[in-house]
């Protein structure tokens, strides 16, 4: 492009010296050339001009497809930074650990067979059946925390988070649910199955929870330290970031603190 811009200034360069020496031939005042010569000069200045006008619309119209392919090339990269973007997104926010399925394959096997084998079987089948839903709507469950992302950890004050990191925050989450999940266990167990240690557990649960707040909706920071099978050095700053987030709410009663998951 470079080398056409020069050719074409070079190309000008000539055509106005050409228009100087026709004026020159107009007045008169170059009484060595003729009337030929003055004719021809003006025929090939025509000429030149001509010339020139096409090269400066082939150029227009060359510098106007780059313009379009460069306009192109721009929202391809725009593209580009967006995908880069939730690529970043992505591995700032999911998890070291992700949650998995409590049931193993084995055992979804298992009851796939029986479910199978019920439909085959009589009414002894049935009965069996009915007794598998019942002991499935005895299952106590919880709600889980949901793990917190970078934009939310940079949203809380320093002087709550303190020296804690966004992966201990969710380690303590993972930990949090570790300890829900023993926690239902055991109030899902029949009482008559509960060993010494399990049935003492299953009292201090009860124990401590309320009318508007059953032990299936909550824990407390002894239960994360006993069950949670997670670091415990940053826990209570871990549990003030969560209840910063609204992840938790913090309900004090005489000698109980429980933290209730949103």
């Amino acid at each position: 492009k470079q080398a056409a811009m020069d050719q074409l200034v070079q190309l000008f360069a000539k055509e106005v010296r050409e228009v100087k020496e026709a004026l020159i031939f107009k007045e008169g005042k170059d009484e060595v050339l003729g009337n030929d010569l003055h004719i021809q000069a003006l025929l090939n200045i025509e000429a030149g001009l001509a010339n020139a006008e096409r090269e400066l619309l082939d150029m227009e119209a060359m510098v106007e497809e780059e313009e379009q392919d460069l306009q192109v090339a721009y929202q391809h990269l725009d593209l580009l930074k967006y995908q880069r973007d939730r690529v970043f997104f992505a591995l700032d926010n999911l998890p070291r650990k992700l949650p998995q399925s409590t049931t193993p394959s084995s055992q979804r096997s298992k009851q796939a067979l029986q479910t199978t084998q019920t439909q085959v079987l009589g009414d002894t089948s049935n009965r069996k059946t009915a007794t598998a839903k019942k002991k499935k709507r005895n299952q106590v469950t919880f709600e889980k925390v949901q793990y917190v992302r970078v934009e939310e950890f940079e949203s809380v004050p320093s002087y709550v988070k303190k020296r804690i990191t966004r992966e201990q925050v969710n380690d303590i989450i993972d930990g949090i649910h570790n300890t829900m999940e023993e926690k239902c266990n055991i109030l899902s167990m029949p009482r008559s199955k509960l060993g010494d240690s399990k049935m003492n557990a299953w009292r201090k649960f009860k124990e401590d929870e309320r009318d508007d707040c059953l032990a299936h909706t909550f824990f407390l920071e002894t239960e994360v330290r006993d069950y949670g099978n997670c670091s415990i050095k940053h826990l209570r700053t871990g549990l003030a970031v969560l209840r910063t987030l609204k992840r938790l709410q913090e309900q004090r009663t005489s000698g109980c603190v429980r933290f209730v998951i949103q």
